[in-house]
């Protein structure tokens, strides 16, 4: 089901569905998308953030997020905003939704997205006919009725189960211990969004005040009063003015960012992965936006912690020929630097078996292309292909119907025993972490607090971030971070202003940059009606784009109000006159 506000892009989301063999109904508001999804109950949602009509977009993902298909089904969202990695990010923990694509909608995409978050991304083997092979490498990633699984690390791929939550959308927690460490990251449909340990090193307070950005003394005097109190450890720094929101966050999501691939380094130990069944329920300890996509943790991980052996054991099965997969394209955009990524796949031509392959330059003989071909296979960007009668063997030997048994068995682990080993993993974890708080008390600080927080203060780091590319003359740059903080902080007039005076300012500004200037500068205005400086840059837009009556009345309201840019305020309407 599609809801927009806009009848030209619900045609263009009917024809991208009907092309792909979907059957598609279209909503024009909130109200709508509402009632059809009771009648149809649909098998994916996409809806637009900012919907016309009584209810947003964000009020009816938390509204379909309450009855119990909405909380199973994949939603995404499609706004405008969404290009960078941080926004993706923060929707998703944010709004609740799977995922967050941008406009314009680029179809291809969108269809292959959708395909892959109702049926799970291809991973590993495919058949010629482009099917998944359920086979015994990797259970974990194609049994989407498993919710639980538990084993060696000797025998285990640590990067694989760590991007089983992406690949099947899920929600859940990673536990890997080794002696008496454990490390424990928490997936919120299929992102990390928060990771603790029993490593005194890895605990915030320690990260804290080994980076000097907090004093002994008043981690000491905070950690007394955060003994008896409700509250987290940063609200009590925070409330102390021993650090500044800004930093607080920052370090925590530092801190996770480093746990999160931190927990690729033990290869000996065990672990537990445990998928949460309803991820409206589920809860972190703690709920951080990274920044990050797990794509990025898996390269970073594999790229820090494995060896080249390791990196050689995840193909010792394979005896078909490596390929570049269909989605290739589109999982390179999850990558930090996806021009690298793609370079390698000029060598995989889909003809010579892996093994073949890792013996031939540049995998044969560097550690960094080797790491790379790696954490493609993880992420389903290089994929082995088999026959059709290679897939029935698979499925039809004994390693195969092991995992298959033991896979059912695990999946109906009765509640005692999962009670019990939480109780084991919590004794060993909870030194690292603050207290129980008392029944009927908030555990944490909240979801919308978090984010309302980090939002504020992350809108303010990107301004400052493009005032200081803007004053060395870097306008892309500087238009990129004015942009983010416009959509982090939307209520900020400055936000608006500076995105759109930068517009302006390239020398090759074209239609697309002036409709930017234009939108921008309106809603600065709409924001501060008494700043002289914003009627004078929409005056500059609307000149620019032709509207000379309205133009010159926002200068002619720039000059009465006043501003910095007087004398070409003066000078623009003098232009009127010629």
């Amino acid at each position: 089901m599609f809801v927009d506000g806009d009848p030209s892009v619900r045609a263009e989301y009917l024809e991208h569905a009907s092309l792909n063999g979907y059957e598609a109904t279209v909503a024009a508001n909130g109200a709508e998308g509402l009632r059809l999804f009771e009648q149809r109950q649909p098998d994916c949602v996409v809806t637009d953030l900012n919907l016309p009509g009584v209810l947003t977009g964000a009020e009816l993902v938390a509204e379909l997020r309450k009855r119990p298909l909405g909380s199973a089904i994949p939603i995404l969202a499609a706004s405008p905003g969404a290009k960078s990695l941080r926004g993706v990010t923060d929707a998703v923990i944010g709004y609740d939704v799977d995922d967050y694509v941008e406009k314009p909608l680029h179809g291809e995409r969108l269809m292959w997205r959708i395909g892959e978050l109702i049926r799970g991304r291809p991973i590993g083997l495919v058949s010629r006919a482009g099917g998944v092979v359920n086979e015994a490498l990797r259970p974990v990633m194609l049994a989407r009725g498993t919710d639980f699984l538990q084993g060696s690390l000797e025998d285990t791929d640590l990067a694989t189960l760590f991007f089983s939550f992406f690949a099947t959308s899920r929600s859940g927690k990673l536990v890997v211990m080794h002696d008496k460490e454990v490390r424990v990251v928490w997936f919120r449909r299929g992102y990390p969004v928060f990771a603790e340990s029993n490593l005194e090193s890895e605990e915030i307070g320690a990260w804290l005040t080994n980076r000097s950005q907090v004093d002994l003394e008043a981690m000491a005097e905070a950690r007394a009063e955060w003994e008896s109190a409700e509250r987290s450890l940063g609200v009590m720094l925070m409330a102390r003015g021993a650090i500044s929101s800004r930093a607080w966050f920052t370090a925590l999501r530092e801190l996770v960012v480093n746990s999160g691939h931190e927990v690729f380094a033990w290869t000996r130990g065990h672990y537990y992965l445990e998928y949460h069944p309803d991820a409206t329920t589920y809860d972190a300890p703690e709920t951080v936006s990274t920044w990050r996509s797990p794509a990025w943790f898996v390269v970073e991980g594999i790229r820090k912690h494995y060896t080249a052996a390791r990196c050689r054991a995840l193909f010792d099965s394979s005896d078909g020929p490596l390929k570049v997969s269909e989605s290739a394209h589109f999982i390179l955009r999850e990558l930090e630097d996806p021009y690298y990524f793609e370079n390698l796949f000029a060598l995989i031509d889909g003809q010579i078996p892996a093994r073949e392959l890792l013996g031939r330059h540049p995998f044969s003989n560097d550690p960094h292309a080797l790491a790379a071909l790696a954490a493609l296979w993880v992420v389903g960007a290089v994929v082995e292909e088999v026959s059709d009668a290679t897939r029935r063997q698979a499925n039809a030997s004994p390693e195969a119907e092991a995992i298959r048994n033991a896979v059912a068995s695990v999946s109906r682990e009765h509640p005692s025993r999962r009670a019990a080993r939480n109780a084991r993993v919590e004794e060993r974890v909870r030194p690292a972490r603050r207290p129980p708080e008392p029944a009927g008390k908030p555990a944490h600080v909240g979801v919308d607090a978090i984010m309302g927080t980090l939002d504020a203060v992350s809108s303010e780091v990107h301004f400052e971030q493009g005032i200081a590319s803007f004053r060395s003359r870097n306008l892309l740059s500087a238009l990129r971070s004015f942009r983010r903080a416009a959509a982090l902080g939307p209520g900020v007039p400055e936000h608006h202003l500076m995105v759109g005076q930068t517009a302006l300012m390239f020398e090759d500004s074209g239609p697309e940059e002036l409709s930017l200037a234009l939108h921008a500068l309106q809603r600065a205005v709409a924001l501060a009606p008494n700043s002289g400086a914003s009627h004078h840059w929409l005056g500059t837009a609307l000149f620019r784009l032709g509207y000379r009556d309205r133009a010159r009345s926002s200068l002619q309201t720039a000059l009465q109000l006043g501003s910095e840019h007087q004398a070409e305020t003066q000078t623009l309407l003098g232009m009127f006159g010629r």
